[in-house]
């Protein structure tokens, strides 16, 4: 069984990278960490309007944000129906804040994608640059191999 990689797409927000180009990155990130691939993930492309609103209620912050990560492994257990391959959890990625980022930096908006989903799995992951700098540099170089290896190295912002 392969990695499945359901992507959502918020009205609005089409256009900026290929459905198929976020299944390949999902997959090679997941692949390259190890992860069995009877699983699944979930990316969603979102609006600001959305991820203020996600970003307001699990997080408190009431702020347009890049990338959340909801780990289906946090908090209480939720039951996996019989059958169905487990889901790792859900990356939301801002679209707009990725295209305005993506123009300060000069890369292409499907760069800027790349990097903030690569992110937003190793979060999913384990992976976080907030516990201390050890490991914010441990996160940025794992995303700045995976992006190479996907065909996207550049210049990243990196800590969100």
């Amino acid at each position: 069984m392969a990695r499945r990689v359901e992507v959502s797409v918020v009205p609005g927000c089409r256009g900026r990278i290929a459905v198929g180009e976020l299944r390949r990155i999902a997959r090679k990130v997941l692949a390259d960490d190890g992860v069995a691939p009877e699983v699944e993930v979930e990316v969603v492309l979102a609006d600001a309007a959305t991820v203020r609103e996600l970003n307001r209620l699990y997080r408190g912050r009431d702020e347009e944000t890049d990338v959340l990560s909801f780990a289906a492994s946090e908090g209480a257990a939720f039951p996996d129906a019989p059958g169905v391959a487990p889901s790792l959890g859900e990356v939301v990625i801002g679209v707009s804040v990725a295209e305005l980022r993506a123009k300060e930096v000069g890369l292409p908006v499907a760069a800027e994608l790349a990097h903030l989903l690569t992110h937003g799995l190793l979060h999913i992951l384990g992976y976080d640059h907030e516990k201390a700098q050890d490991e914010a540099l441990r996160m940025q170089v794992r995303e700045d191999e995976l992006l190479a290896a996907l065909g996207y190295a550049g210049r990243y912002e990196h800590g969100h």
